[in-house]
Order: C-alpha cells, then sequence, then structure tokens
C-alpha cells in the first residue's frame, strides 16, 4: 500500500487570498521583498489499502472543490517555483484537520480505516523569488508555523 500525496490548491480562475494575505504580511509585517510571488496549497499525506483510481475519486469527491481549487496525486499543486515551505504538526500532537479528513474519508469508503491506514494534514507555500536562508527561517518561525507545535520542512529547487 503506498502513500499517496494530495495538494490541493487554488485554482487560477479563482482568487487565491490565503497567498495574497501572506505574501503581504511577509512584506509588510516581516519587511522581506524578496519573495516576489507566493501559491498557498493543503496537502494530505494518505496511506490507504484501495486502488489509485478509487484514490483519485476520494480526493476528487471528498478533498477538493472543483469550483474552486485544483488537485494533484503524488505532484505538487504548483509547478513553477523557486522555493517551498512544508508546515506539519510535529508528530505526537493532535492533528483536528486529520481527524476530520479520516472521518470524511471513512463515510466515503463506507467502513472504517484499518491499522495501517491513515489520513494528516500540512500546509504548503510555493514562493517565487529567492529569500536568503535567514530570511526563509524568519517567515517559517515568524509566520508560517509554530515551532512549538509545528515543523516547516524547506524544499529548494
Amino acid at each position: 500500500m503506498p502513500p499517496y500525496r494530495l495538494e490541493i490548491g487554488f485554482s487560477k480562475k479563482k482568487f487565491d487570498f490565503v497567498s495574497a494575505g501572506v505574501l503581504a504580511e511577509i512584506r509588510e509585517d516581516l519587511g522581506i521583498k524578496s519573495a516576489k510571488s507566493l501559491e498557498f496549497a493543503e496537502f494530505y499525506d494518505i496511506s490507504l489499502d484501495e486502488p489509485p483510481k478509487k484514490i483519485a475519486q476520494v480526493c476528487e469527491e471528498v478533498f477538493s472543490d472543483p469550483i474552486t481549487q485544483k488537485f494533484f496525486v503524488n505532484e505538487p499543486a504548483c509547478k513553477e517555483f523557486d522555493l517551498a515551505v512544508e508546515v506539519k504538526l510535529h508528530t505526537g500532537i493532535t492533528d483536528n484537520v486529520a481527524i476530520i479528513a479520516t472521518r470524511a474519508v471513512e463515510d466515503f469508503l463506507s467502513r472504517k480505516l484499518k491499522e495501517n491506514e491513515n489520513v494528516s494534514y500540512g500546509r504548503k507555500y510555493f514562493f517565487n523569488g529567492t529569500p536568503s536562508e535567514e530570511e526563509t527561517m524568519t517567515i517559517c518561525t515568524g509566520l508560517l508555523s509554530n515551532p512549538q507545535i509545528e515543523d516547516c520542512k524547506v524544499i529548494k529547487r
């Protein structure tokens, strides 16, 4: 049973208010101008004992809104970026979004998840522009995450 990564971003036809707000805070509150643009996505890491076609159905029916969002399975929601930051809760911290997502998947599948199946949640920020390593850490710890309960993973291209 391979794990699946589902990434959900805003459709290009819709205004991405989350990205606009975060980018404004980076520029205005943190004073970091090197981030040129930003695209936000939510992601779910899903381990289900189901065929890929069923996983795609779960993604489409449970996790995304076809009018305002686009979803991708095992590929990033944003294709062109210089830097991405993933934010996830530390292991052992209650993940309320994942609890609700698990219930939604169980409802869709009409069964309880098996012991080896699970769903976890995170947020991903795709940056164009090249913040320095110090600026990136300031963005991570000063705005995108709470280091007491969340991990930030920086992905450079």
